[in-house]
């Protein structure tokens, strides 16, 4: 794929690849060749594998993301209670 250097990268493309960097970087490189192969009915199978991936395994490592999230917040919250706590007293 060739540099193009009037490319901005846009906030949809960004949320995309936040939610999915497989899913984006597929859908960017691959998106031709992809809708060629969707007319010919060769890719459906792939399409539905990862479908069955983000239903099994994306899920649960998006909560796995958001718990570690809480815990760091929840230490932090700790962290400037014990600092306040020792500063007042």
């Amino acid at each position: 794929m060739k540099e193009n250097p009037n490319y901005h990268l846009s906030a949809t493309e960004i949320n995309q690849y936040v939610y999915c960097p497989y899913q984006w970087y597929y859908q960017r490189f691959y998106k031709d060749q992809v809708e060629n192969q969707i007319l010919q009915g060769r890719i459906k199978n792939n399409f539905k594998k990862g479908r069955d991936f983000h239903k099994k395994y994306y899920k649960k490592v998006k909560l796995v993301g958001l718990l570690k999230s809480f815990i760091k917040f929840f230490i932090l919250l700790v962290i400037i209670y014990i600092l306040i706590y020792v500063v007042i007293r």
